[in-house]
């Protein structure tokens, strides 16, 4: 039997926000808007490391420097 857990994550924004989206090639991007519009849902690696960057917060751990860094590590991987 498997062990995995399934966690649900609910982002509320709190203020303007952007999930990236597809970048245009400099040709294509001439002849059309120089506005982007993000991605309605962020990606996989986008919440991992807002995750990794609030656990690291709330361990008062981050900023990252060279006197924490092994503590990062240990808490949230290399």
């Amino acid at each position: 039997m498997s062990k995995s857990k399934t966690y649900r994550i609910q982002l509320i924004p709190l203020g303007q926000f952007f999930f990236g989206g597809q970048k245009r090639s400099e040709a294509e991007a001439a002849d059309k808007d120089y506005y982007f519009k993000s991605l309605y849902f962020p990606q996989q690696t986008q919440v991992l490391g807002m995750l990794r960057q609030e656990l690291l917060m709330q361990n008062n751990i981050f900023p990252l420097n060279r006197d924490n860094r092994e503590q990062a590590a240990a808490l949230i991987g290399p």
